[in-house]
This record gives C-alpha cells, structure tokens and sequence, in this order.
C-alpha cells in the first residue's frame, strides 16, 4: 500500500518507486515554500517572546505581574498586539457546578481562539466526507483507496494524542481550582472528557456516516465506544505522564518516548482481553465492548495515580511547569 510499498519498491531499485518517491518529496518541499514563506518572523518573534519571559521569571523569581511582563516585552523589542477573539465574553449565567464547570470552560476556550470554530468545523464535514467514503457511500471504491480512508484518520489519531502535550499549570496556580467542593478525581475526569469531545464529536460524525452508507448501526455503535474509550484512556495516560514529567521541554525527549511506552503497555492487555473475550464468546462485537471496558478501566486507574500525585503537592508541579 503507499507510501510504504514505494520505499519497499526503492530498496528493491525500483525506478518507478524512485520516480513517485521524487515526486511526493517534491510536492511537500513545493506545498513547504507556499505555506510556510511567511512564517519565519513569527517564529522569530515568538521565540524571542518565550525567551523574554523565561528570563523574567528567573530574576522575578516565578511571579509576574502583567505591567513588568509588558515592560519586559517593550524592551526587547517584542510587539503588543491584541488577540481577536470570536465570541464576548460572558456574565457567567448558566455555568454548571462543580466539577463540570470545567466543561463549560474548555468549551470557552474553544470557541475563543483564533479562527473560532472554523476548524472544528472543517474538521467535523472533513470527517464525514471520509466516513460516507469509507462505508461505500461514493461507490465501490479499491480496496487500497478504502483502506487508506479508514486507516489515515487512525493515525492521525495516534499521532495527535502521541504529541500533545498536557498542561496544568494555569489550573493548579488559580486558588479556584482548589477551593472546588468536587473532588480532584472527578475535575480530572471532567477534563479528560472535555479534551476528549474535541476528537470524538467528528469522530462519531465520521461513524455514523460510514454506518448510514453501510447499512449497519454495529459500525456507529461498537466504533464510536472502542474509540471513544481509547481516546480518553489516552487523555488520563497524558495526565499520568504529566504527574511523572511535568516540565514541558522534557516532553519533546524523555516525556514522549515515556508516553509512547505508557501507550505500548496500555494496548498489551487490551489486546490480550479482546482476544481472550472474543474467541471465547465466538463473536467480535463482545471483544470489542469488552476492549472498551478495559480501556476505561486503565484511564481511571491512571486518573487516580495522578490526583495523588497532585494532591497536596499541586504548587510544586505548576512550578515545574514554568521552568
């Protein structure tokens, strides 16, 4: 299958492999130069603002206020421009209690960055296009092509939730985050599932569209659990390994070959238990929803770790955090 079956064509000096090797790096060197033409200022400009700011917070020792930041910033030559936001805010009516008012937060934080909700948007129809695709909406497509449809957005999941970084340092520095009636495990849990939605809303839009072309409503249902479980099971994997590395440089080293070992003995016994589940009950759906229920298992267990980590110590790990 392509890529993979070109670099396996190269090794064999294959010219044609050659030839589609040549062109795809072409193509990206080519789509590089478009996009990214612009974007060294910004880079720079961005850079030199990080590193204005780690040098305050060592002569300040750790505490800014935002008039010596603005200072700090002017002197060295960085500029101040005000962010658009895409929504007003709120007077805070309606805000749910307790932990859930984290939801309702990264709710906010979602529809107030640059761009608004144009790319959850295009993220949502981009979804089901591919679905409709993959379940034989648009016609009996190659099995190569509708194995790509289904395999790409996997692992653009995996890679996503392999690379992001989990931060927080805003959360356990504001005196709100602990003065919460609810208890630490369940704001985790609520956070965890709010940066799950993110994933899983055009996750099951992409489903049901598959399952609408299909004609099964199996393929929505087992789907969107197995998932679903697996991208918050990823979330509280991402919490624990923030509780063990908390600085966010060490997260592009140690941090990620950590998460990716976290990940690799998540899957072992996942696996074993839908192997297990469905040679027993002769029936793949059990093994699936019996995946599902180890997958949510290992997140709270993994929750759990990290608000004992947290407990107690929070101040230590928001410090860290910063450096």
């Amino acid at each position: 299958m392509p890529p993979g079956s070109w670099m396996v064509g190269g090794f064999h000096a294959n010219l044609w492999a050659f030839l589609a090797l040549g062109i795809g790096m072409i193509i990206a060197f080519a789509l590089t130069l478009v996009v990214a033409h612009d974007v060294y200022p910004e880079v720079w400009e961005s850079s030199l603002r990080m590193i204005t700011v780690r040098r305050l917070m060592r002569q300040s020792g750790g505490f800014l206020s935002p008039r010596e930041t603005r200072q700090a910033m002017r002197e060295a030559g960085v500029q101040q421009r005000q962010r658009p936001t895409a929504a007003v805010s709120s007077q805070g009516r309606h805000v749910p209690p307790g932990a859930w008012t984290l939801l309702w937060k990264e709710w906010l934080a979602a529809i107030r960055v640059r761009g608004g909700l144009r790319w959850p948007v295009i993220t949502l129809m981009a979804a089901i296009v591919i679905g409709w695709g993959a379940g034989g909406g648009f016609g009996r497509l190659p099995p190569v092509v509708q194995l790509n449809l289904i395999a790409l957005p996997l692992y653009l999941l995996v890679i996503i939730n392999m690379m992001m970084s989990i931060r927080l340092g805003v959360d356990l520095r504001n005196p709100l985050w602990w003065l919460s009636s609810a208890s630490l495990t369940a704001r985790l849990l609520v956070l965890t599932l709010a940066r799950s939605l993110r994933q899983v809303i055009p996750l099951a839009a992409g489903l049901l569209a598959a399952a609408i072309a299909a004609g099964s409503v199996a393929v929505f249902v087992l789907g969107l659990l197995l998932f679903a479980a697996a991208i918050w099971a990823v979330q509280a994997m991402g919490i624990g390994v923030y509780t063990i590395i908390p600085t966010p440089v060490d997260l592009r080293g140690p941090g990620q070959l950590l998460r990716m070992l976290v990940l690799m003995a998540l899957l072992i016994p996942i696996v074993i238990v839908f192997t297990i589940a469905a040679v027993l009950s002769e029936h793949v759906a059990i093994g699936l929803l019996t995946a599902s229920a180890t997958a949510i298992l290992e997140g709270w267990g993994l929750l759990m770790f990290a608000a004992s980590r947290l407990q107690g110590n929070g101040l230590a790990f928001a410090q860290a955090e910063r450096r």
